[in-house]
């Protein structure tokens, strides 16, 4: 959350947010335009992504209001983020700077590239009980294999409920 603290700017922190919180790829990121929100399924759309394919991904809460937020001050035209010239795109490079500038505002000296949001996307999804099958359709991959490489879980941070804690906690609660 440093790293979203620390941008330098609304346009970058909302930029750095909305690719942790969606599990976006750099070059996603800079594509995205205002039609590809969904509030009403809280979901943003992914035109083209890796290998051409269009998916939809998990819209934050937070996220949104930050949008909304930045939408306000900035009121972007075709695309969410614009470069220099407002009929482009950011460029992928100038989103990376952005990354960059605010890891170094926070202090890390940790060796890390805004992918590295994608990495923590998924490994924060699986830790908060997401499934695999589901964080596979966020992420846009074809091969669950290519869904494992993000998993960097370590044992002692998994966390699982039994299916007779969840489902029959009240009758538990009943037996006292």
């Amino acid at each position: 959350m440093s790293i979203i603290n620390n941008a330098s700017n609304l346009k970058h922190k909302t930029m750095i947010m909305l690719t942790y919180s969606s599990g976006l790829r750099v070059s996603e990121t800079v594509k995205l335009k205002a039609e590809d929100i969904k509030r009403d399924s809280m979901r943003l759309r992914i035109n083209q992504g890796k290998g051409g394919k269009d998916r939809y991904t998990v819209l934050s809460k937070v996220s949104l209001k930050h949008l909304e937020k930045y939408w306000k001050a900035y009121k972007p035209g075709i695309w969410l983020f614009p470069g220099v010239k407002k009929n482009n795109p950011m460029s992928i490079r100038a989103c990376q700077h952005a990354f960059y500038k605010a890891k170094d505002n926070a202090g890390i000296k940790k060796e890390a590239g805004i992918h590295t949001l994608r990495h923590s996307f998924a490994t924060h999804c699986l830790e908060t009980g997401m499934g695999i099958f589901q964080l596979q359709k966020f992420l846009g991959h074809k091969s669950l294999k290519s869904t494992l490489i993000y998993v960097h879980l370590q044992e002692e941070k998994t966390k699982a409920d039994s299916p007779l804690d969840v489902y029959l906690e009240a009758d538990l609660a009943d037996c006292k």
